[in-house]
């Protein structure tokens, strides 16, 4: 079995589940949720996290991003060619989480992670656990705004604020530019003593300084995720 393979069973991604090169698995539900707007749940608040409650148990994947192998080069493409903030008078922007889809899906072990070593309160678990979920869904529509309301991006969203505790990733774009500002060489060694869930391999990776990224990871289960970003995005992708 590829690894890939592994991390879609892991997500319990089936073949009716994909709608694209990236999807959420949610998408044949998307005109069914556009229904619950601010003004429909103040009309009935509970009734309306039922229903919602119910449409995402119909599908019941967490609410992340998902790719095929095509999407993961897609999207690791966009990000090497998007725009960034550079380190300015050592300071730098927090705003920018570009990549951090690709790692919440190729590192499960990222959203199963249990933070403060607290039992049943990954992310996964929150999801998981109805009361949880309704919370989350309570929190969509009280605590936003506009349009897609209970979206599974916005799920997640929500679902981090259940408890207020949350595994954190390096963000790429900000390992990019802190890198790029510190070793301003072309073909430089960075060493990462600690290489977490893939953000920094994202980001120094696709700096156009060529770095020889030299990694160290305590965690087996993430070792193994981060060969397979390695091998499949490590990055001959600039035409």
């Amino acid at each position: 079995m590829s690894v890939l393979q592994e991390i879609h069973n892991h997500w319990q991604i089936g073949s009716k589940n994909i709608h694209g090169d990236e999807f959420t698995g949610y998408e044949p539900v998307y005109a069914q949720l556009d229904q619950f707007t601010k003004e429909t749940y103040e009309k009935d608040p509970q009734g309306t996290i039922d229903s919602v409650f119910d449409i995402y148990r119909s599908i019941d994947l967490v609410p992340i991003i998902y790719f095929t192998k095509d999407g993961i080069l897609k999207a690791i493409k966009d990000f090497q060619h998007t725009s960034y903030n550079s380190v300015q008078n050592d300071k730098i922007s927090l705003g920018n989480n570009r990549g951090q889809p690709l790692s919440r899906f190729l590192f499960p072990n990222m959203m199963t992670a249990e933070p403060k070593g607290r039992g049943s309160n990954s992310l996964k678990d929150r999801f998981y656990n109805d009361t949880k979920l309704k919370r989350a869904i309570r929190i969509c529509f009280e605590m936003r705004e506009g349009n897609n309301l209970v979206y599974p991006t916005a799920m997640r969203r929500a679902l981090e604020l259940v408890t207020g505790e949350n595994v954190q990733n390096f963000k790429p774009q900000n390992a990019r530019a802190i890198v790029e500002h510190l070793c301003p060489v072309l073909w430089g060694n960075v060493y990462d003593y600690s290489c977490g869930y893939g953000g920094r391999l994202l980001g120094i990776g696709s700096s156009n300084m060529k770095y020889n990224y030299i990694g160290v990871e305590p965690n087996t289960e993430t070792v193994k995720y981060l060969n397979f970003f390695n091998d499949i995005a490590y990055f001959p992708l600039d035409p």
